[in-house]
């Protein structure tokens, strides 16, 4: 019983450690997403200053207006894929405590 319970115990460990992972991964892509976004607005603004095209300022608020929202399509999308993660996980995490409990209870009645 002691080794099921060990072996629960690391399974639970690996749970939160793929928790961890799966928050950290979601993260970095939406700073990827974001200094991307940013790095080609910055390009494109150094590009458009060079021309001092008049419409300019037409152009920039078109494009600021396409990066805001393919931004925050992205990120709604990560925060979905987020939310999603931690909903598996907390289920694993939930079948795991379940099992950890079946076989707690199950020592108890033994031990009796």
């Amino acid at each position: 019983m002691e080794l099921e319970r060990q072996k629960l115990a690391i399974q639970f460990a690996a749970v939160e450690v793929a928790i961890d992972d799966k928050i950290q991964l979601q993260t970095k892509k939406i700073v990827d997403v974001v200094s991307g976004a940013i790095s080609a607005a910055v390009g494109q603004l150094k590009e458009d200053n060079l021309m001092r095209d008049i419409g300019l300022k037409t152009h920039l608020g078109v494009m600021k207006g396409e990066l805001t929202a393919e931004i925050g399509h992205v990120r709604t999308e990560l925060k979905a894929d987020i939310a999603d993660v931690r909903t598996e996980l907390k289920a694993d995490i939930a079948d795991v405590k379940g099992e950890i409990q079946r076989l707690e209870e199950k020592l108890d009645n033994h031990s009796h």
